[in-house]
């Protein structure tokens, strides 16, 4: 698919300098940035993440007193 965009010049210069810092083409760094912010998902990295420090601290375990809450009434 083919897409033309127009932008400002302050939006084009900051997407050229996103490209460029990511070694990559405008039309490659938009195409990553919209599949990015339109997950459904997590990523599949922080899929696996998850209870990989089994080690990891819970606030109940942590000696970390809750707060006071104020009442809903």
């Amino acid at each position: 698919m083919q897409l033309t965009l127009y932008l400002g010049n302050e939006t084009e210069a900051l997407a050229k300098a996103a490209a460029a810092a990511n070694a990559m083409s405008v039309s490659r760094w938009v195409a990553q940035t919209i599949q990015e912010k339109t997950l459904t998902h997590w990523p599949k990295a922080v899929r696996d993440a998850a209870g990989a420090f089994p080690d990891w601290p819970l606030a109940q375990n942590a000696g970390v007193d809750d707060i006071p809450r104020e009442t809903l009434d």
